[in-house]
Protein backbone atom coordinates (compact mmCIF):
# COMPACT_ATOMS: atom_id res chain seq x y z
CA UNK A 1 0.00 0.00 0.00
CA UNK A 2 1.49 3.37 -0.94
CA UNK A 3 1.96 5.92 1.76
CA UNK A 4 -0.17 9.37 1.88
CA UNK A 5 1.81 12.03 1.34
CA UNK A 6 1.89 14.56 4.12
CA UNK A 7 1.46 18.25 3.13
CA UNK A 8 4.11 20.23 4.98
CA UNK A 9 4.52 23.74 4.74
CA UNK A 10 8.09 24.81 3.81
CA UNK A 11 10.84 26.19 7.15
CA UNK A 12 11.32 29.14 4.53
CA UNK A 13 11.06 29.95 1.03
CA UNK A 14 11.40 33.23 -1.51
CA UNK A 15 7.61 33.88 -1.02
CA UNK A 16 6.44 32.98 2.71
CA UNK A 17 5.56 35.89 4.89
CA UNK A 18 8.05 37.77 7.52
CA UNK A 19 9.02 36.29 11.03
CA UNK A 20 7.93 39.54 12.38
CA UNK A 21 3.78 40.65 11.09
CA UNK A 22 3.40 43.45 8.83
CA UNK A 23 0.47 45.10 7.41
CA UNK A 24 -0.08 44.08 3.78
CA UNK A 25 -2.29 44.55 0.62
CA UNK A 26 -3.27 41.62 -1.40
CA UNK A 27 -2.98 43.11 -5.54
CA UNK A 28 -5.64 40.60 -6.57
CA UNK A 29 -8.76 41.33 -4.18
CA UNK A 30 -7.20 44.69 -2.54
CA UNK A 31 -7.64 43.52 1.00
CA UNK A 32 -5.72 44.26 3.70
CA UNK A 33 -4.40 42.51 6.96
CA UNK A 34 -1.42 41.30 8.57
CA UNK A 35 0.87 39.26 6.94
CA UNK A 36 0.39 36.46 9.96
CA UNK A 37 -3.12 35.87 8.36
CA UNK A 38 -1.41 34.99 4.70
CA UNK A 39 -1.88 30.73 4.80
CA UNK A 40 0.16 27.53 3.05
CA UNK A 41 -2.30 26.32 0.51
CA UNK A 42 -2.07 23.05 -1.32
CA UNK A 43 -4.22 21.48 -3.29
CA UNK A 44 -7.00 22.30 -5.27
CA UNK A 45 -7.74 25.31 -2.78
CA UNK A 46 -4.71 27.03 -3.86
CA UNK A 47 -3.82 28.64 -7.20
CA UNK A 48 -0.78 27.03 -6.81
CA UNK A 49 -0.82 23.34 -7.29
CA UNK A 50 2.13 22.68 -5.45
CA UNK A 51 1.37 24.60 -2.81
CA UNK A 52 2.12 28.37 -2.08
CA UNK A 53 1.67 30.81 0.48
CA UNK A 54 -1.60 32.74 -0.77
CA UNK A 55 -4.10 35.53 0.22
CA UNK A 56 -6.58 33.83 2.97
CA UNK A 57 -9.57 35.16 1.53
CA UNK A 58 -11.83 33.09 -0.16
CA UNK A 59 -12.01 33.08 -3.90
CA UNK A 60 -8.67 35.34 -4.26
CA UNK A 61 -6.10 33.62 -6.01
CA UNK A 62 -3.68 35.98 -4.41
CA UNK A 63 0.10 33.95 -3.85
CA UNK A 64 3.18 34.72 -2.17
CA UNK A 65 4.81 37.55 -0.35
CA UNK A 66 6.40 40.18 -2.37
CA UNK A 67 4.41 39.35 -5.28
CA UNK A 68 0.94 39.39 -5.15
CA UNK A 69 0.78 40.09 -1.35
CA UNK A 70 2.90 43.24 -0.82
CA UNK A 71 4.01 45.35 2.29
CA UNK A 72 0.77 48.22 2.45
CA UNK A 73 2.72 51.28 2.57
CA UNK A 74 -0.55 53.45 2.95
CA UNK A 75 -1.77 54.34 6.37
CA UNK A 76 -5.13 52.13 6.47
CA UNK A 77 -4.06 50.97 9.47
CA UNK A 78 -2.49 53.76 11.62
CA UNK A 79 -4.95 54.83 14.52
CA UNK A 80 -5.04 58.64 15.12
Amino acid sequence: MAKKKEMRKPRREAFAPPAEPVNVYCLHCGCTYTSDKIEWKQGPTSPIPTGGWCCPLDGCDGAGYGYDILPDQSNRFSQS
